[in-house]
């Protein structure tokens, strides 16, 4: 049970993915993945349901900033090409 609070912690920050900006969240991400890398065999299996639980919402949450970065890269593509076809066009 010494790991309940940090997970229970994670799933706060996770479900409430929207209060994030995006370097946050793979920040938070990597701090999961660290913790479970160091603990994951200390759980017991309520904190192990509860990481589950956690990794879930990085799913849902990875989804949503995943579609902001692709939009990202569509814009920044369509501006590079708007600006080579002005400069092709002067």
């Amino acid at each position: 049970m010494k790991h309940t609070q940090t997970l229970k912690d994670f799933a706060f920050t996770f479900d409430n993915y929207l209060e994030l900006d995006a370097d946050d969240f793979y920040v938070e991400t990597g701090c999961l993945i660290e913790f479970y890398d160091e603990h994951s065999e200390e759980f017991t299996d309520l904190e192990d349901e509860l990481y589950w639980t956690v990794d879930g919402l990085v799913d849902v949450a990875g989804e949503y900033f995943d579609a902001i970065a692709k939009q990202e890269e569509d814009d920044e593509r369509r501006e590079q090409a708007q600006y080579l076809a002005s400069e092709y066009n002067h």
